[in-house]
C-alpha cells in the first residue's frame, strides 16, 4: 500500500507525534472542547492515554500524512504513544527530569506552551467582525488598486520593422489588422488585445511606455523589451476593482492576527520595567517603547 522509504517516513513523523503530544509541546487538548468526552484508548502501567492525545498526536503529522485513512493510523499512533509514555517513565526512573540542561528545556518549552496560549487567547477574542472590517479596509487602501489600462501591441523582432509598422499607423492603418497580419506576439489572433492590466503587471519599459498614452494613442517610436519591439496603443483607463473580502480573508486574517500580537505585546511592554545589558554587562539603552 505505502513504499518502504514512504512507509518508514510515517513512522518517524508518528514517533515524532507522538513525543511532541506526550512531551509537552501540544499538551494534549481534547479537539472537541475541555468538556468533550475524552474515552481512556490504552493504559500504560496504570497511566491513562486519551482519545484527545491521538487526535493531538495525528494533528503533529505533515501535511502528506494528514490524509491517510485513520484505520491504518490509529495503531500506529497508539503504539507511539505507548513507546512515548514507557520512553518518559523510564527517563524520570534515571533521573533524566533531574539533569539542569534538561530543567531548562523543558522550562523553556512550558515558556513557550504558555505564551502560546496566551496570545491565542487575545488573538481569538479580538478577531471580532469589526476588526476584520477594519483589516480589510486597510488591506484594500494599501494593496496595489489605482489605475488600469488595456492596451494591445504589435510585437516584432527588429526596430525597422516596428518603425515601419508606426509609419503604417500613422497613414491610417488598422492597428487590428496589421496586428493579426504581423505580429509575432500570442496575441496577434485578437489583434494585440492584452486586456486590463496593472503598472507592476507588465515588464517595466512597457508599462511606463503604455501608461504614459492617452486613450487611443500609440506610442510614436517603439518600445524595446527583452522579447523583442512593440508598438503599443492604449484603448481605455479604468480604477482598478478592489478585491472582494471572500478573495483576501486569509491575507486579512494573517494581518489583523499579527497586528493584534504585536498590540498585545507593545501593551505588556509599556508596563513592564525592561533593562538591556551588552555582553560586557554594559546597559543597553532601550528603544522608546
Amino acid at each position: 500500500m505505502y513504499s518502504g522509504s514512504r512507509y518508514l517516513g510515517l513512522l518517524a513523523a508518528i514517533a515524532l507525534a507522538g513525543v511532541f503530544v506526550i512531551g509537552g509541546a501540544s499538551g494534549g487538548i481534547a479537539a472537541e472542547g475541555a468538556d468533550a468526552p475524552d474515552p481512556v484508548i490504552a493504559t500504560v502501567d496504570g497511566e491513562n492515554i486519551f482519545a484527545s492525545e491521538l487526535t493531538a498526536a495525528q494533528a503533529q503529522l505533515p501535511a502528506e500524512y494528514q490524509q491517510i485513512p485513520p484505520a491504518v493510523l490509529f495503531g500506529l499512533l497508539i503504539d507511539s504513544l505507548i513507546d512515548t509514555k514507557l520512553s518518559v517513565a523510564q527517563a524520570r526512573r534515571e533521573g533524566f527530569d533531574k539533569l539542569p540542561e534538561i530543567v531548562q528545556r523543558l522550562a523553556r518549552i512550558e515558556d513557550q506552551v504558555l505564551q502560546r496560549a496566551y496570545l491565542e487567547k487575545q488573538i481569538e477574542e479580538g478577531m471580532t467582525e469589526e476588526a476584520l472590517k477594519a483589516g480589510y479596509e486597510k488591506f484594500v487602501a494599501e494593496s496595489k488598486g489605482g489605475e488600469e489600462v488595456r492596451a494591445s501591441h504589435i510585437l516584432v523582432e527588429t526596430e525597422g520593422q516596428a518603425k515601419e509598422i508606426v509609419s503604417e499607423l500613422a497613414g491610417g492603418a488598422d492597428f487590428v489588422e496589421l496586428a493579426k497580419a504581423k505580429s509575432i506576439g500570442p496575441t496577434s489572433d485578437k489583434g494585440g488585445d492584452l486586456g486590463f492590466f496593472k503598472r507592476d503587471g507588465m515588464l517595466a519599459e512597457f508599462s511606463d511606455a503604455a501608461f504614459a498614452l492617452n486613450d487611443g494613442e500609440i506610442t510614436p517610436t517603439p518600445v524595446r523589451t527583452q522579447y523583442g519591439w512593440h508598438v503599443i496603443k492604449v484603448v481605455e483607463r479604468r480604477q482598478a476593482r478592489p478585491p472582494m473580502f471572500e478573495e483576501v480573508e486569509g491575507e486579512v486574517r494573517n494581518r489583523v492576527t499579527r497586528d493584534i500580537g504585536l498590540e498585545v505585546m507593545k501593551t505588556l511592554r509599556a508596563a513592564a520595567e525592561i533593562k538591556r545589558f551588552g555582553p560586557d554587562g554594559s546597559v543597553i539603552e532601550a528603544p522608546p517603547k
